[in-house]
């Protein structure tokens, strides 16, 4: 087509710049994973498959360029446990009940495509903890770019783009009662809500247990403004990324008075939205509040919803097949159950499409990592910079973080934060290669 004529000159570019700066791939996708939903309101165009083709060249350039980089790769724990999980979806390509293949392969790139791409083209391009500190510093302030987007929304307008999004189907679930849901340029705002949560977790870690006061007060101003960010998404599930990861972070510490004062400061905090009614005038507060409600009429449809499912899987351990539910099932096999049936939680969707297997699998996955991480913090870093060692913790809590919240939302496997987690996956294995080599000699 005409399209791809004209994109090949880039792709050439692109190509030669990545030849001889094989690190600027990986920027390049953290980056653009930031944008490409989005920008698919001003561009049609399934702008999501550029992440694959970014991942695609940065990985063979490496290939080509530094065969002996690119198996350091499979030398890492991190990226087998990311090919084993690949290996089950794979095989969920072949379940009898799936009713769309092709379902299969644009809904599995997210489940455990891009994962195991993301951690080969970290190790072969030799991704090191500078590029850690910069990738994540980029996603910080890429997150206050989109607070403040989302601010002109809620306080100035929509654009074009934004309200033909919202009158195609949108507005569902982004005005109720006349109050907009903040989504700013990301796909929607629970992925919003819950990036803003998990930049606000780890920039006030960061900015804690930093030395250097300007930098002190750029983290701390990010996570206020981010933390706004979450207040206005809307995004009730989101609450529990800073919620969940603040327990993380302070058994982490290891500090006997900064464990207490969390402590006191989460209760109180709880206390505030459990047991007052104080703010419920305003809607983002109110909203946020009615997370803690048992009785919430959307949490009981939730529940309603996942009894369903329990009796439709009682007798498919593997599931329904992945691309079975949400916009998938709803664009290749409309009318089926699972099409029909709200998957609002990542957990229920991975249940829906792999069943019970699967999802042990995932959960398993999914705890080693960080298990991994928590006990490289705790007991492995006594001896390493504490900056180093508080940038894992920060990253660790904001893991769990988005473990907890993927009950709500689904997190995990959509951009920008699926990214985000898979850097971090990186950042565990680097440490763990670290400690084998008795870099952080124990006193």
């Amino acid at each position: 087509s005409g399209v791809g004529l004209m994109a090949i000159p880039f792709v050439a570019i692109y190509f030669v710049f990545i030849w001889l700066y094989p690190k600027a791939g990986m920027y390049a996708v953290f980056i653009f994973s930031f944008f490409a939903i989005g920008l698919t309101r001003y561009v049609p165009g399934p702008l999501g498959m550029g992440v694959d083709g970014l991942l695609v060249l940065t990985i063979l350039v490496a290939f080509i360029k530094n065969f002996k980089s690119f198996t350091r790769a499979f030398q890492n724990i991190g990226v087998w446990l990311a090919i084993l999980w690949f290996v089950f979806t794979f095989l969920e390509l072949f379940n009898p009940i799936a009713h769309s293949r092709a379902a299969w392969f644009y809904a599995v790139r997210g489940v455990s495509i891009y994962p195991v791409l993301f951690l080969i083209g970290g190790i072969a391009t030799r991704l090191e903890v500078k590029d850690f500190y910069r990738l994540i510093n980029i996603g910080i302030a890429i997150s206050v770019v989109a607070t403040l987007w989302g601010m002109k929304q809620l306080y100035i307008g929509l654009d074009y783009a934004e309200k033909r999004w919202l009158d195609a189907g949108g507005a569902i679930t982004h005005l109720l009662r006349g109050k907009l849901r903040v989504f700013s340029f990301y796909s929607d705002a629970g992925q919003f809500g819950a990036g803003m949560g998990y930049t606000a977790l780890v920039c006030g870690i960061l900015g804690f247990h930093n030395k250097v006061p300007y930098k002190k007060a750029l983290y701390l101003v990010a996570a206020g403004i981010t933390f706004f960010g979450l207040a206005i998404s809307g995004t009730r599930g989101a609450l529990f990324v800073p919620i969940a990861g603040i327990m993380v972070y302070l058994f982490l510490s290891k500090n006997v008075r900064v464990f207490t004062l969390g402590i006191v400061v989460a209760f109180m905090g709880f206390a505030f939205l459990k047991f007052t009614s104080i703010g419920n005038s305003n809607y983002n507060i109110a909203r946020m509040r009615s997370a803690l409600n048992p009785n919430d009429a959307s949490l009981q449809v939730r529940l309603d919803n996942q009894k369903k499912l329990a009796r439709f899987l009682a007798d498919k351990p593997f599931g329904g097949g992945i691309g079975a539910g949400g916009s998938w099932g709803a664009r290749f096999s409309p009318g089926s159950f699972l099409a029909e049936t709200a998957l609002d939680s990542w957990y229920v969707k991975i249940w829906a499409e792999m069943g019970i297997i699967g999802l042990s699998i995932h959960l398993l996955h999914l705890f080693i990592i960080l298990g991994f991480g928590c006990y490289i913090a705790f007991y492995k870093m006594s001896n390493a910079p504490p900056e180093e060692r508080f940038f894992l913790i920060a990253l660790m809590s904001g893991y769990f973080g988005v473990m907890v919240a993927n009950y709500g939302n689904q997190i995990y496997g959509q951009m920008p934060l699926s990214f985000t987690l898979q850097l971090t996956i990186l950042v565990v294995f680097f440490y763990w290669e670290k400690i084998k080599t008795n870099a952080f000699a124990q006193s």
